[in-house]
C-alpha cells in the first residue's frame, strides 16, 4: 500500500499504519487459535467415534469368527472320541447339521490322516458345504490328496488348538474363503487328522464395502501379510497387497499398519487428504481400517472459520471508523495549539487556547493559557513602568532645564558685584548706586536661591519616589520571573509524556521486526512443504509486508514525535529567553534606575545645600551693604572681600552647573532607555 508523502503527516494516516497492522495480526491470531482449538476438538471426537465404529465392528467379525472357530472345534471333539465308529453315513449326518447351525459358516470337513479312518482306504475327508443356502455333503475331496493342502499342514504342525489360515480362492467353490482348522488326536495323542470350518468372505467383504463412513468414507480389511480381504474398490481385493498399492502415500501408511496392533495416520487421494484409523483383530492377525476425508472432518470448523472471517472484517472496519475519528479529534486540538504556538511566537498574546477536556490535552491548553497570561501580565507592567520612567526623566530634564536658567541668572549677578566692587575705587557715588544695584541683585539672588531650594527638595522627592517606583517594579519582576520559571520547569517536565511515546514507538518497531522474521521463516517453512505450503507462503508474505509497513509507520511516529518535541523545545527557548531577558536585561535596568534616583537623590541633596549657602551669603552681603552704607570709610576692606565673596559665589555656581549638567545627561540617558524598553516591549501584541 502506497501513501503520497503529503497524506502520511497526517496522524490520521500515520495511527492507521500503525494500529491496524496490530489489530489485524490479533484479530487473524485469534482466529487461528481458535481454528486450531476447534479442529482438536474436532480431532478428539472424530478419533473417538472412530475408535468406537472399530471396535464395534472388531467386536462383530471376532463374534462371528468365535461361532465359526466353534463348529469346527465340535468337528474335531467329535472325531477324536467317536472316529472309528462313525460310518460315512454318521458323518455326512453331521457335517450337514453342524454347518446348518450358523448361516456365516460356507463348509466343514473331517480330514484324516491316510489310512487312519481305514486301513484300506488312503484319502478320506467327508466335506459338507452349502449351495444357494442348502447344505450339501461331498465326497470329491476323498481322492486327493489334501494333506499337502496349507490348511491341513497348519493344523497338523501347529501347537495351537485352532489355528487360521490366510484367506484364499478355492476354484472347487469359486468362492475366496478363510478356513478354521483343529488337529484331534487318538487316545495315544497321536495325530490323526484335522477337523475344517470354512467362511465365505463374501458377506464379511460386503459388510466392510458397505460400511458407511461419513459421506465419503470407507474401511477396508487386509490380512497379516497386508494382502486386501475386503474394499470399496473390488479390484483389490485377495490381489493386491496394500504395500504395492498404486497410492504411494497410502503404500507407505500401509507398512505402518502392520507394524503396529492400532493408531492412525494419513494418505492423499482424489478427495484430499484421508484420515484413517486402525485396529488389529487378535483371533486371525487381521487388521481393519476405516478412513474418512479431513475436508469432511473439518467442514464445521471451515464454517467456523468463514464466520469468524466475516467477524474480523467488521470488527476492522469499525476499528478504521474509531481510529479515524479519534485520529481527527487530535489532529483539531494539535492544530489549535500549534496555531496558538504560532502566534506566541510571533508575539501576539491575545490569544487563548480553548480546548475543553479532561485529560493530558486539556491540562496541557490550561497551562499554556495562565502561561500566555503570565508573560501578558509581565509586558503590561514592565509597559506601564515605562511609561512611569519616561515621564519622570521628562519631569527632572524640566526643572534642570529651569535650574541652568537661574544659574545663569545667578552667574550674571556675581559677575555684576565683581563689577562693582572694581568700580568701588573709582568713585563714591558709584558705589553708592552700585551699592543699590548690590542689593536689589542681592534680594533678587536670596529668592532664586529659594526657589533653587524649593526645587531641589522636589527633586529630592521626585528621586526619592522614583527609587522606590524602581524597588517595587524590581521585586514585582523578580517575583513574576521566579513563578514563571517554575510553569516553564512543570512544562518541561510535561514535556517528558513526549518521550514516552517515542518509547513506546520503538517497541512497536521491534514487534514489527520480530513479526517481519517470523513471516520469513514462515515464508521459508512454506516453500519446505511445497504445493502445500503456497497458501500458507501468500499469508507469510502478507504478515511480512505489514510487518514492513508498520516498521515504516513507527519511523514516522517517531520523525512526527520528534517535530512536536522541537515546537515544545522551540516554545520552551521562547519562554526562557523571555526569561531570560526580564532577569538580565530589565532587572539590570530596574537596578540602573533605582541607582539613578539615588544619584538624582544625592544631585538634588547637593543643589538644596548649595542654594541654602547661597541665601546664607545673600544675607551677609545685605548686612555688608548696610555697614558699607554707615561706613564708607571701610569701603576699601570691605569691596575687596565682597570681591572675593564674589569669586567664591561664581566657582560655586560653576560646580553646580556642572552637577546639573550630569543630571541633565542621566535624565536624557533614563529617557532614552525607557523608550528603547517601550520599542521592545511593543513587539508583543496584547
Amino acid at each position: 500500500m502506497k501513501f503520497k508523502g503529503k497524506n502520511i503527516k497526517s496522524i490520521k494516516v500515520k495511527m492507521l499504519l500503525l494500529l491496524l497492522p496490530v489489530i489485524i495480526i490479533s484479530m487473524l491470531a485469534l482466529g487461528s487459535m481458535s481454528y486450531l482449538t476447534s479442529k482438536q476438538i474436532i480431532n478428539k471426537e472424530i478419533e473417538l467415534n472412530m475408535n468406537n465404529e472399530l471396535d464395534k465392528k472388531l467386536q462383530e467379525i471376532e463374534k462371528s469368527l468365535e461361532r465359526h472357530k466353534k463348529i469346527s472345534e465340535s468337528l474335531a471333539k467329535v472325531a477324536q472320541s467317536s472316529y472309528s465308529s462313525l460310518t460315512k453315513d454318521n458323518l455326512s449326518s453331521i457335517l450337514v447339521n453342524l454347518i446348518e447351525t450358523n448361516d456365516e459358516t460356507f463348509g466343514a470337513g473331517i480330514w484324516f490322516e491316510p489310512f487312519k479312518y481305514n486301513k484300506e482306504i488312503e484319502f478320506f475327508g467327508p466335506y459338507a458345504y452349502k449351495d444357494n443356502g442348502k447344505a450339501i455333503y461331498s465326497d470329491q475331496y476323498t481322492n486327493t490328496n489334501f494333506t499337502l493342502d496349507d490348511w491341513y499342514t497348519l493344523g497338523k504342525t501347529s501347537n495351537e488348538n485352532v489355528v487360521w489360515t490366510s484367506p484364499y480362492y478355492d476354484p472347487v467353490t469359486d468362492v475366496s474363503m478363510l478356513t478354521c482348522t483343529t488337529p484331534f488326536y487318538d487316545s495315544n495323542n497321536k495325530f490323526i487328522g484335522v477337523s475344517t470350518a470354512d467362511i465365505n468372505l463374501t458377506t464379511l467383504q460386503n459388510n466392510i464395502k458397505n460400511m458407511k463412513v461419513g459421506n465419503n468414507g470407507r474401511a477396508f480389511l487386509i490380512d497379516k501379510d497386508g494382502l486386501y480381504i475386503a474394499d470399496a474398490d473390488e479390484s483389490k481385493i485377495m490381489k493386491t497387497n496394500i504395500k504395492d498399492d498404486e497410492n504411494s502415500t497410502l503404500a507407505d501408511l500401509g507398512k505402518k499398519i502392520l507394524s503396529e496392533k492400532s493408531g492412525q495416520g494419513t494418505f492423499s487421494d482424489d478427495y484430499g487428504i484421508e484420515k484413517v484409523y486402525y485396529k488389529t483383530i487378535d483371533e486371525t492377525n487381521w487388521t481393519i481400517a476405516i478412513s474418512i476425508p479431513e475436508s469432511e472432518i473439518y467442514l464445521e470448523v471451515s464454517s467456523l472459520m468463514n464466520k469468524i472471517g466475516v467477524i474480523i472484517l467488521i470488527s476492522i472496519l469499525l476499528v478504521v471508523i474509531v481510529i479515524v475519528l479519534f485520529a481527527n479529534y487530535i489532529g483539531r486540538i494539535l492544530k489549535k495549539v500549534n496555531n496558538f504556538a504560532m502566534k506566541m511566537a510571533n508575539g501576539d498574546l491575545t490569544d487563548q487556547l480553548d480546548i475543553e477536556s479532561n485529560d493530558e490535552f486539556g491540562q496541557m491548553s490550561n497551562h499554556l493559557n495562565k502561561m500566555s497570561k503570565s508573560i501578558h501580565s509581565i509586558i503590561e507592567s514592565v509597559m506601564e513602568n515605562a511609561e512611569n520612567i519616561s515621564a519622570s526623566s521628562e519631569e527632572l530634564s524640566a526643572t534642570v532645564e529651569e535650574l541652568s536658567a537661574k544659574t545663569i541668572t545667578i552667574n550674571e549677578a556675581v559677575n555684576t558685584i565683581a563689577s562693582s566692587m572694581q568700580e568701588s575705587s573709582a568713585t563714591t557715588e558709584e558705589i553708592s548706586a552700585s551699592i543699590q544695584e548690590v542689593d536689589s541683585s542681592i534680594n533678587i539672588l536670596s529668592s532664586k536661591s529659594m526657589d533653587g531650594s524649593n526645587n531641589a527638595s522636589k527633586a529630592k522627592d521626585r528621586a526619592s519616589v522614583a527609587k522606590e517606583i524602581s524597588k517595587k517594579a524590581k521585586k514585582t519582576t523578580k517575583d513574576l520571573y521566579i513563578q514563571k520559571e517554575s510553569n516553564m520547569n512543570n512544562l518541561i517536565k510535561e514535556s517528558s509524556v513526549i518521550d514516552t511515546i517515542r518509547v513506546m514507538a520503538e517497541t512497536i518497531s521491534s514487534i514489527s521486526e520480530q513479526t517481519n522474521l517470523l513471516a520469513l521463516n514462515a515464508a521459508i517453512e512454506a516453500a519446505r512443504a511445497g504445493e502445500q505450503g503456497k497458501g500458507f507462503a501468500v499469508v507469510a508474505e502478507e504478515v511480512r509486508k505489514l510487518a514492513e509497513q508498520s516498521s515504516s509507520a513507527v519511523v514516522e511516529i517517531q520523525n512526527t514525535i520528534e517535530s512536536v518535541k522541537q515546537v515544545f523545545i522551540k516554545s520552551i527557548d521562547t519562554g526562557n529567553d523571555l526569561l531570560k531577558f526580564i532577569n538580565i536585561d530589565i532587572m539590570k535596568n530596574y537596578e540602573e534606575y533605582e541607582q539613578t534616583g539615588n544619584q538624582y537623590y544625592n544631585d538634588s541633596d547637593f543643589v538644596s545645600n548649595m542654594s541654602d549657602e547661597i541665601a546664607a551669603m545673600s544675607e551677609e552681603i545685605t548686612a555688608t551693604v548696610g555697614q558699607v552704607t554707615e561706613a564708607i570709610q571701610n569701603m576699601a576692606e570691605s569691596s575687596q572681600e565682597s570681591t572675593e565673596n564674589a569669586d567664591t559665589i561664581k566657582e560655586n555656581m560653576n560646580e553646580t552647573t556642572k552637577a546639573i549638567e550630569q543630571v541633565a545627561q542621566t535624565a536624557q540617558s533614563q529617557a532614552e532607555l525607557a523608550q528603547k524598553l517601550t520599542e521592545i516591549i511593543q513587539q508583543f501584541k496584547i
